[in-house]
């Protein structure tokens, strides 16, 4: 691995200037440096179904690995089967005020432009009209992770620069149900 660590900190060269590594490319250069006796690739993964996978994470991982080089173009095709219905108790559908009414057409067009393929902050604040990124990110992107409707395609890493969120099956599921309730 090219490079040097001082202090306990990675720093490489940048034509004439040593600057801190950053720690992804850190990450990428050790894994690249060391075979790995334990990858999590081949680990197996008992009591777990196709059924327990995430369609979107595992596009996002794909594209991932293209992307970076790590594997040839592949196209991934899933053969869908009935999805469970969420069981929904609070009344969230059926706004008795124009308040509540406003907070649903907000969340549903939320919702509506991470859609299938996932979107990045920056996609999302400018398909909502927004500019604050730490209002949007309060409002918006935190309390729909805490409820389990949208998720982070880089879990560990928040700050990650190629970050976007995805919906997950009960954010799919709030989505239908708020379409066909609308209409």
């Amino acid at each position: 691995m090219d490079g040097s660590v001082y202090d306990n900190k990675p720093y490489m060269r940048i034509k004439s200037t040593t600057v801190v590594m950053p720690r992804d490319i850190f990450e990428d250069r050790l894994m690249r440096s060391k075979t790995n006796l334990h990858k999590w690739e081949d680990q197996i993964c008992e009591g777990i179904t196709i059924a327990d996978l995430e369609e979107q994470r595992i596009r996002g991982g794909v594209r991932l690995g293209v992307e970076r080089g790590r594997m040839a173009f592949v196209w991934v095709t899933f053969k869908r089967t009935t999805i469970n219905a969420y069981n929904h108790t609070s009344s969230s559908l059926n706004p008795s005020t124009s308040k509540k009414n406003n907070k649903l057409l907000r969340l549903k067009a939320f919702l509506s432009i991470i859609g299938e393929n996932g979107a990045s902050l920056k996609m999302l604040m400018e398909g909502m009209h927004l500019r604050d990124r730490k209002s949007f990110v309060n409002n918006y992107i935190n309390p729909n992770l805490a409820e389990g409707y949208i998720a982070m395609l880089y879990p560990e890493i928040p700050n990650h620069p190629m970050q976007s969120y995805y919906l997950t099956n009960k954010g799919r599921e709030l989505l239908k149900r708020m379409r066909a309730y609308q209409k």
